[in-house]
């Protein structure tokens, strides 16, 4: 099938009551759905091609001149000629055509690829966005408290805390309560003038810039989050002490030089917090006699100011030393384009819902509102942050940076939805359905996280799955969400602002969900083999090796092994973000001699004869995956990651022997004899390893008594190393580096060979006889 990038007559996608028609966007009475396997094309949608149908729905199989373009994004492209359609792996060119239809109102295209000025053409669009928001936000008559839930809701709250009926409910509420008490030890108490909370940040070697070694300024945002538990604990016990506590903890940080412009991820964050902070607590400050005004003008001076100074005139106020760029956020393709629209998104909500007064004058509010249309516009761009998510909802940048800009994309998306009534269609952008499920696979049952990349063991921030499931309607959200707080996530305050009993939704029961995820847009497959505490977790990752790339590392073909409640093989995660100057000195994201940061430091095979053990710019592509009761697999073809010098190159992980048994098996075909190893990092603080003289064998045994065994099956032997002997050149630790003390590695070492043929087995059962396949036979299993 030729592929000319040719618009489709019909565009549609599942659950959007829109499509493009002709390059149109058309509104549908009904929605394309999937249904017991099935996709259905609503009669509607057929119509505007001319096309009958004598039921509501057709099925997409028995229509001719049909192609499902792609299926993890849920897009149903239709053509009436001769049928050519665009690639299905042509993602780029997908996104800009379900972003023509799939957010209810048109956004400004931000065309220019690098940092400057907005154009007047840009400011044009941006107003009229702006000003359309505006009039949406004015007709819902909002009143305090309306960001995130209105009083309705709080009231319902407070009604179950009042009840002490020791639900699920009044316990979370509690915990949040609890956490409001810790803001009193945390800073100064209140003096008799009121003041005092807040001392003005001390210098941290940059003079009155207040910014830290790394270039950012976090402590005003860190306060902020914390009195957001003060706010929610006045709205349910209605104690004075909260509401005051608050406000002049808030003054405190408002009347410092600034919240970090110059790192504009913790000005964002500071200016979104507060927003919570002010909107909840509105009528209580009104009541006590408190300036509401003093509040409001801080969102503006110190966040408002800075975020429109960077879209539309990219400057910055205060420059920080060590990133003196990194005002910029508009153009950003990963999680600051999330995390820094999401405070300005925030903050415009409540100035313009209060609209122009003593503290907005006008020219102040109109800034707001053309701020509110760029940082929309920049959020929807296809090319930009949206692009992470497709096709799947899987995220390049780790899991953990997942959270981090994901929640606060969540987070914006729920604040429109609140304020005016709906988040635009947000939720339809390509990938974002799938992608509170990606966050479910990325962690063990225990939620540690896979850390891959630049990720962190730390379980995945979950609190804003309540918040889709009532956007989106996936209510099965609702019942992971509760499941993972009654086996001991944390519960955040949106937890509770969305929970479903509150908002009148039902919750179903928790069905078992698959044991195999599939991550497309990273080229990772995770497996588990059941959902209980204690049960295997196991995941391999290919991808790219962008040179540069926002939090990426040298690991395709990198894996991790959980078991038994514990982490057994793991992934180091990110190294010293500040430590530059070291190694190749080219900053963090460019210092590949890092350890943590190149191949030797990850869980892959490594060739000596590149710098870093695998190239930068490469790619591991899974190439095949499959999930089934008798194997799980995937496979990844890492040829490219070794520049030309492999004829084969693949790296296969296997689930097997009723899901106990994983393996990692290497099949390399070199074109001239090389040099390479493998490794498989373990916590030696935890585990101890002992190895089989025959080196075909290793025990793995934990502190308390539990462990796993390791066969080597074909070349090579198990040796057992610590990670500061290097094996690449140039990976010797170094000042600034993390240490690398509590960690060994078990290495296969291979000696100018023209072929490797290996299996690395991880069992929980000892001395058994394995008769492995070769990958291209995994099919029939």
């Amino acid at each position: 099938m030729c592929n000319e990038r040719k618009t489709p007559s019909l565009c549609l996608k599942l659950n959007v009551p829109r499509a493009l028609y002709n390059g149109k966007k058309v509104d549908l009475d009904s929605c394309p759905i999937k249904k017991d396997g099935n996709v259905l094309v609503p009669k509607c949608a057929l119509a505007l091609l001319g096309l009958e149908c004598n039921e509501d729905y057709a099925s997409l199989d028995a229509l001719d001149r049909i192609y499902t373009t792609s299926t993890p994004m849920g897009l149903i492209l239709i053509n009436t000629d001769c049928g050519e359609l665009p690639d299905s792996n042509d993602i780029p060119f997908l996104l800009e055509l379900a972003h023509k239809f799939i957010f209810e109102l048109p956004y400004a295209t931000i065309i220019a690829k690098d940092y400057a000025p907005a154009t007047e053409s840009e400011r044009a669009d941006f107003k009229a966005l702006g000003h359309t928001l505006r009039a949406m936000l004015l007709k819902r008559n909002n009143t305090h408290p309306f960001l995130f839930g209105n009083q309705e809701m709080f009231d319902k709250l407070r009604a179950i805390y009042e009840s002490k009926d020791g639900s699920y409910e009044y316990n979370n509420i509690l915990a949040i309560i609890k956490r409001a008490d810790e803001c009193f030890e945390c800073f100064p108490k209140l003096n008799e003038a009121g003041d005092g909370l807040c001392e003005p940040m001390t210098s941290s070697g940059y003079g009155e810039t207040e910014y830290d070694v790394g270039g950012r300024h976090a402590n005003s945002e860190t306060v902020f989050e914390k009195l957001v538990h003060e706010a929610f604990a006045y709205q349910m016990t209605h104690d004075e002490k909260y509401a005051k506590h608050a406000y002049y903890c808030s003054l405190g940080i408002i009347d410092r030089l600034h919240w970090g412009p110059g790192h504009f991820l913790n000005c964002s964050g500071a200016t979104g917090k507060l927003s919570m902070i002010y909107d909840w607590l509105f009528n209580a400050w009104k009541g006590l006699g408190l300036d509401t005004g003093r509040i409001k003008d801080g969102l503006y001076r110190q966040g408002l100011h800075h975020g429109y100074n960077s879209v539309i005139y990219d400057k910055c106020d205060f420059p920080s030393p060590k990133q003196g760029t990194g005002w910029r956020f508009k153009l950003k393709p990963d999680n600051w384009n999330s995390v820094c629209n999401s405070g300005m998104i925030l903050a415009s909500l409540i100035v313009l819902n209060d609209g122009v007064d003593e503290v907005i004058d006008e020219e102040k509010y109109n800034k707001t509102s053309e701020l509110l249309g760029a940082c929309l516009s920049s959020t929807m761009q296809p090319h930009l942050v949206m692009h992470q998510y497709a096709p799947d909802g899987s995220y390049v940048e780790s899991n953990s940076y997942w959270a981090y800009g994901t929640v606060n994309l969540m987070n914006s998306m729920a604040a429109l939805y609140d304020s005016l009534g709906t988040d635009l269609g947000l939720h339809h952008a390509c990938g974002m359905d799938k992608t509170c499920y990606y966050a479910v696979y990325s962690e063990s049952n225990e939620f540690v996280g896979w850390n891959y990349h630049d990720g962190s063991l730390s379980g995945q921030n979950t609190s804003a799955f309540n918040q889709f499931a009532t956007i989106s309607g996936d209510d099965t959200l609702y019942a992971i969400r509760k499941d993972q707080i009654q086996k001991g996530k944390s519960v955040g305050v949106l937890d509770m602002m969305y929970n479903p009993t509150v908002r009148g939704r039902s919750v179903p029961e928790l069905k078992s969900l698959p044991l195999d995820y599939a991550m497309v847009g990273i080229d990772a497959f995770t497996v588990k083999n059941g959902w209980e505490q204690g049960s295997l977790f196991a995941g391999m990752i290919g991808g790219e090796n962008p040179a540069g790339g926002s939090h990426n590392q040298l690991d395709s073909g990198a894996f991790i092994y959980h078991n038994l409640g514990k982490m057994w093989f793991t992934d180091l995660g990110s190294d010293y973000y500040n430590s530059r100057g070291i190694k190749n000195g080219i900053g963090y994201f460019g210092n590949y001699a890092l350890y943590r940061r190149n191949a030797e430091g990850n869980n892959c095979l490594c060739l000596t004869s590149l710098p870093y053990g695998q190239r930068l710019g490469g790619r591991g592509y899974m190439t095949e995956y499959k999930s089934a009761d008798t194997a799980s697999y995937s496979i990844i073809d890492n040829r490219e990651v070794y520049e030309d010098k492999t004829a084969v190159a693949k790296r296969g992980m296997l689930l097997t022997n009723d899901r106990r048994t994983v393996i990692i098996k290497d099949e390399v075909e070199f074109l001239a004899p090389e040099t390479a190893f493998t490794t498989a990092h373990f916590e030696s603080d935890k585990i101890t390893a002992q190895v089989s003289e025959d080196g075909k064998k290793c025990t793995l045994t934990h502190n308390d008594g539990e462990r796993i065994f390791v066969t080597l099956i074909g070349d090579g032997k198990l040796e057992l190393m610590n990670c500061e002997t290097p094996l690449l050149v140039g990976t010797e630790p170094a000042e600034g580096e993390y240490s690398r003390e509590k960690y060994s590695r078990l290495v296969v070492k291979y000696e100018n060979v023209m072929k490797i043929n290996t299996a690395f087995v991880i069992d929980t059962v000892e001395n058994v006889e394995y008769n492995i396949p070769d990958v291209e036979m995994w099919k029939t299993l």
